[in-house]
């Protein structure tokens, strides 16, 4: 039985906090400088927001979620750890007998042989991506 209530779509996408705001392709790219960043079919027609984080690092997001960060010069998107994944926190011991303090995540990082690697920060992982 078909819904009775008609599909309205995603509303406007903006990204007030972000530096651009872009259209994904039909074949799944942002264009960014003349350049081609393939993103996935899956956000063709969608906007997502670009954010420059650092030196040559951009964040790409779409709504409330980060995808991923790319390098504008090799323009390869490295994505974010899936924010749909199961979270397993490890407690941190301390001295306090009875408390347990939850460890927070890690930047995570895919590299060009495919593993996936955790920096203990932001700029740490920049520096992978880039090779620096």
């Amino acid at each position: 039985m078909p819904s009775s209530r008609p599909y309205q779509g995603l509303p406007a996408l903006d990204y007030p906090f972000h530096d651009k705001t872009v259209t994904v392709t039909s074949c799944g790219r942002i264009c960014f400088n003349r350049r081609k960043i393939n993103l996935s079919t899956v956000f063709a027609g969608q906007s997502v927001g670009i954010k420059q984080v650092s030196d040559h690092i951009w964040l790409v997001s779409f709504m409330d979620y980060d995808l991923g960060y790319f390098d504008h010069e090799t323009c390869r998107l490295e994505p974010i750890q899936n924010p749909f994944g199961p979270k397993v926190l490890r407690p941190l011991e301390t001295s306090a007998p009875g408390l347990m303090l939850e460890k927070l995540p890690s930047t995570a990082c895919v590299g060009d042989d495919g593993v996936a690697r955790r920096y203990a920060d932001f700029d740490q992982a920049a520096r992978a991506v880039r090779g620096a």
